[in-house]
């Protein structure tokens, strides 16, 4: 038979090691949610992109030339349909950041002046040669 000295020092160990196996799964599901958390930003991101995919650019550009293969300086060259446009240099050359994947074709609108002098289609990236009438 157990005397009462035996029992309290075996009480306090039983205590103990249940203390300490609570401690460890609290410490265990903290870890575990804490790795879940710092990775569900990473999660919701990747699943944002899966549903609605980052637009595809490219670089449309080209060159401005009038009638005759004279270079067009200060032309306005819009893109129809984006909220973009370039303007030609000395040597009539323009680039145009558009958000659409190579190989597609864009309207085009090169204005000169304030007045439309050309509405055409091109396929991008380009380069295109786009000869102004008079």
């Amino acid at each position: 038979m157990k005397t009462k000295r035996q029992k309290s020092t075996q009480k306090p160990e039983k205590k103990l090691i249940e203390r300490w196996k609570s401690w460890v799964a609290i410490i265990t599901a903290t870890v575990v949610l804490a790795g879940l958390l710092l990775d569900l930003p990473e999660k919701i991101i990747h699943l944002w992109v899966g549903f609605f995919p980052p637009p595809t650019s490219c670089e449309y550009y080209g060159r401005v030339v009038d009638a005759n293969g004279n270079p067009v300086i200060g032309a306005e060259v819009i893109v129809v349909g984006q909220e973009v446009s370039g303007t030609t240099d000395d040597n009539g050359e323009f680039k145009i950041e558009v958000q659409e994947e190579a190989g597609t074709t864009i309207q085009i609108l090169v204005k000169k002046d304030g007045v439309i002098r050309r509405n055409t289609a091109e396929t991008l990236p380009g380069p295109s040669t786009i000869a102004l009438r008079d």
